[in-house]
């Protein structure tokens, strides 16, 4: 018999032994789980009950409507207690309507005992009726306490029961695995170690390169086809070994590789740090030019604000006029710093990639763009649902400029209409749009559009820095994504970017 018909054989025995064992573990699970349960709402029943006791005896003694409503409470949980369908269903039905008989006569004498304890007379004959009745209300609870205890002794009981049975039951199958554990033991014995012992010396004559006194093993069984195939792998290794100079020639070129790749890397890891150390003297440069360059211009702003106010009696109109303008020059350079500070930000801040609604962002910079210039009517049209992936600050900044430039570029056209749509939706990535009608600009222009402080209408015309477009750039970038635009002189423009889809 081969080996593999003999494993069979053995484990389905053992699936056999193992799901009889596992149906009478099940059944006996059961009911010691059913006993147990029992056990513990009987346990719980009890506890109620001697607490619906105190609650009685504290009546007699302060005999208030505050005790009268407690021993109602508690006399509702013992009922529930008592009602359960685990209790219930332990018992017969005889013993469940002598129980239930008993549960309802004790509320009817809780009742009539109040109400004798509520009537102002003192009477023997009223004293004798209600020591009857509070006699007739312990007899009740301590029948119910008797008839609980009852049960939770029998449901221990049946609990022991059942692991007593267990217990027979794992010594009966303990027998019977040690017994099937010898006989496996010793036809392994004989049908497999003597054979493995055989294919052991002639792995140990493979292993001293002996090819010649490697020995076949004529056997009919897995084992016979192992020591076959061994044979044969042996056969193939000795023809195999002939080859090993090349095979060694071979890991000395990839060594060599993985030398020089190695070496790659260490280079590439040096120009990453010089990289970042680039970075971090870049940022603090920006700020020292910020810090170094706003302290002379609030000099010069203030001084002359001062002059402005200390001394204009003394001014003509030119010089007023020279002042004004040398005020607005410095406030102009501070908005310039200030834009330079933002366009190094966006290109160092971390992003924090989450799903963003473009079309709520845009509909909220509209509306802070109409209350700024209420006077303005500007028709938009936003597509609703536009969903990407991406840095929800940064993408906003995206469409703060973009929607920005488009009002400002509107405001001598007659009929400004701004739009923001989807024009294309891809599997990964959707381009997106922002259309306006406004002054438009020429295509001859368009390789300086993304440049920073690059400017296609003078100041006089149009209010900005030239740096928002260059922040866009870098923000799309950033995400991965391209962003071009489209004119025509007096005609509009449309601003195209490409980001992921939420949902890629």
């Amino acid at each position: 018999m081969r080996i593999a018909t003999q494993v069979k054989v053995i484990i389905g025995c053992a699936w056999g032994a193992a799901l009889v064992l596992a149906t009478f573990l099940c059944i006996f699970g059961q009911k010691a789980s059913f006993s147990r349960n029992v056990h513990d709402q009987t346990a719980a029943a009890i506890w109620e009950t001697q607490r619906l006791e105190s609650q009685t005896y504290e009546y007699l003694l302060t005999k208030n409507e505050r005790s009268k409503k407690q021993w109602k409470i508690q006399y509702r949980i013992v009922t529930e207690k008592i009602h359960s369908p685990l209790i219930t269903s332990s018992l017969s039905r005889n013993e469940y309507e002598i129980l239930n008989s008993a549960i309802s006569e004790m509320e009817s004498i809780f009742d009539n005992y109040a109400a004798l304890k509520n009537t102002p007379e003192t009477t023997d004959l009223h004293r004798e009726k209600e020591a009857l009745l509070f006699g007739q209300l312990r007899t009740r609870l301590a029948d119910i306490l008797n008839f609980m205890q009852a049960l939770h002794y029998a449901s221990m009981k049946a609990v022991v029961s059942i692991f007593n049975l267990f217990i027979c039951i794992a010594l009966f199958f303990s027998v019977i695995v040690a017994s099937i554990t010898f006989v496996i033991a010793t036809r392994i014995k004989i049908n497999i170690l003597g054979p493995l012992i055989n294919l052991q010396h002639n792995m140990t004559q493979l292993g001293t390169a002996n090819f010649n006194h490697v020995t076949e093993d004529t056997r009919d069984d897995e084992i016979g086809d192992l020591a076959r195939s061994f044979v044969a792998m042996s056969q193939s290794l000795h023809k195999t070994m002939a080859s090993r100079d090349e095979l060694n020639a071979e890991i000395l070129i990839r060594k060599q590789v993985e030398s020089h790749l190695q070496q790659s890397n260490t280079d590439l890891g040096q120009k990453t740090l010089a990289l970042e150390s680039a970075y971090a003297e870049l940022e603090s440069f920006s700020y020292s030019v910020s810090h170094d360059l706003r302290s002379p211009l609030r000099a010069i702003e203030g001084f002359s604000r001062a002059v402005l106010e200390d001394y204009s009696e003394k001014l003509d109109d030119n010089g007023k006029m020279y002042l004004t303008r040398v005020r607005d020059a410095a406030n102009r350079m501070d908005t310039l710093i200030d834009s330079v500070l933002l366009l190094s930000r966006v290109s160092r801040a971390d992003l924090k990639i989450e799903t963003c609604n473009l079309s709520s962002m845009a509909k909220e910079i509209v509306a802070e763009l109409q209350f700024a210039e209420p006077e303005r009517k500007v028709h938009f049209e936003i597509s609703e649902n536009l969903m990407v992936l991406g840095d929800p600050t940064l993408l906003r900044n995206v469409l703060q400029n973009l929607i920005g430039n488009a009002w400002k570029y509107t405001k001598q056209t007659k009929h400004p209409q701004i739009e923001f749509l989807c024009v294309e939706k891809g599997a990964q990535t959707s381009t997106f749009a922002v259309r306006d009608n406004g002054a438009g600009f020429s295509m001859k222009y368009a390789d300086k559009l993304f440049g920073a402080f690059q400017r296609l209408h003078s100041s006089k015309e149009f209010s900005g820095t030239g740096v928002g477009l260059a922040i866009v750039k870098r923000i799309i970038l950033r995400h991965a994504g391209t962003c071009w635009a489209q004119a025509e002189v007096e005609k509009g423009a449309t601003f195209y970017f490409e980001l992921k889809n939420a949902t890629s």
